[in-house]
């Protein structure tokens, strides 16, 4: 199986984003990192609202050879 790029993972999961209704949400990559035990890209997003709102957790998405998965709504 091929491993996808550090690149092609940011270009899926920034892409897969783009179609959210965020309800003026804004979300920030901190940090996409590689498993090797499952051959995925995660991806965890920190969350701000303009009004000064944050959620304390991130927001994670798995990227694999079948597309994005996750979200706002979990996996």
């Amino acid at each position: 199986m091929k491993k996808i790029s550090e690149v092609e993972a940011r270009h899926a999961v920034l892409k897969h984003i783009e179609g959210f209704d965020l309800n003026g949400w804004r979300y920030a990559l901190a940090e996409l990192r590689y498993s090797e035990i499952d051959k995925t890209w995660i991806a965890l997003f920190d969350t701000y609202h303009p009004d000064g709102a944050r959620f304390d957790g991130p927001v994670c998405f798995v990227i694999d050879k079948f597309g994005v998965h996750g979200g706002p709504t979990g996996l």
